[in-house]
């Protein structure tokens, strides 16, 4: 299992020193369980930071062009939607 970075802390899920270099960052509020519901977690983590930027915005932001970090990468708003049409199985 790979390493995870979550709040700005490390938690070690048995990386050794040499794995820390390719361990994925999440900039996430809590700890991902590693169960079925990881996905939704991640894209309502996503959702959220989306939402934030736009609540701290002075301006109106074109949420589809706006990116959020999960899945390690930075991914705009179009993609985060079709990532959420296809864990709730809507077709688009």
């Amino acid at each position: 299992m790979p390493c995870v970075y979550l709040k700005c802390k490390f938690y070690d899920f048995g990386c050794d020193e040499e794995d820390q270099k390719s361990c994925l960052y999440l900039d996430a509020f809590k700890e991902v369980p590693p169960d079925a519901d990881n996905r939704k977690t991640v894209l309502l983590t996503a959702v959220h930071e989306m939402l934030k930027k736009q609540k701290e915005s002075f301006y109106v932001l074109n949420c589809l062009e706006q990116t959020v970090f999960y899945d390690g990468a930075d991914c705009d708003g179009e993609c985060l939607l079709n990532d959420i049409a296809i864990e709730l199985g809507i077709d688009d």
